[in-house]
């Protein structure tokens, strides 16, 4: 069966609601996430403006998940993974003082391991 390039859906008592596009979801040992949906709980803590969340290649997961995180100052870690379930949580974490965005308000690319240093620091 092709996979669509259409949002996603979650029906929850009745109502639709959607978490993102199907190229945008992030392959984690297996297991499927949405970067909308982490970033949604993500933007809600302390000390994070803008947060945008990708997939970045691994090879014994096929992907992990990677959170940039705009902040003046380091957010803490410990309380971004308090408010995550364990397999939604991101393994790696970088502090950016930009988001380089897309005219949609996507992240303009999928950051590769190697170019983390260019984008921001590890946290």
């Amino acid at each position: 069966m092709p996979q669509f390039e259409a949002p996603s859906v979650e029906l929850t008592q009745g109502f639709v609601r959607a978490t993102g596009w199907v190229k945008d979801m992030i392959t984690c040992g297996g297991e499927n996430h949405f970067p909308a949906e982490i970033e949604a709980v993500l933007a809600t803590r302390p000390n994070v403006a803008q947060v945008a969340v990708v997939g970045m290649p691994d090879e014994k997961w096929g992907e992990v998940i990677a959170a940039f995180i705009l902040s003046g100052t380091a957010p803490d870690v410990a309380d971004l993974r308090a408010h995550l379930s364990a397999h939604k949580t991101p393994s790696v974490w970088v502090q950016v003082q930009e988001c380089p965005l897309t005219g949609s308000g996507k992240y303009r690319s999928s950051p590769s391991a190697s170019s983390i240093s260019q984008v921001g620091k590890l946290i």
